[in-house]
């Protein structure tokens, strides 16, 4: 009985801690870095030249989120907050150790002002 006991407290607190939004979530340890393609398009440049970073992330743990939940920003407020008008490329980072019990959630966006 006891098997099924922890297995039903294991889904509970999963359910109760949202989702990871990982490429590729790990047990362990993962770390992930990606580009994001414009709608429609094969390019990963956009139009701007890249002489600009500016990134914006969110910290989570499966504790912490059962009283808050942190956001990142837009990809429009990241500009606006750093000065870049035209974008060069966005970037995707993420991580997380031991699944839900630390993560982040990164948007970088490189660009010109």
């Amino acid at each position: 009985m006891k098997p099924i006991a922890s297995i039903c407290l294991l889904s509970l607190l999963l359910f109760f801690t949202n989702c990871i939004t990982t490429i590729a979530p790990g047990f362990l340890y993962s770390g992930t870095t990606e580009h994001i393609y414009p709608a429609g398009s094969k390019n990963q440049l956009g139009i701007g030249r890249i002489e600009r970073r500016a990134e914006s992330c969110a910290y989570n743990s499966m504790f912490v989120n059962l009283f808050y939940h942190s956001q990142t920003d837009s990809i429009e407020s990241i500009m606006v907050e750093n000065k870049i008008s035209k974008i060069g490329v966005i970037d995707y980072r993420s991580f997380n150790v031991f699944g839900p019990f630390l993560y982040s959630n990164c948007i970088i966006v490189w660009g010109e002002p």
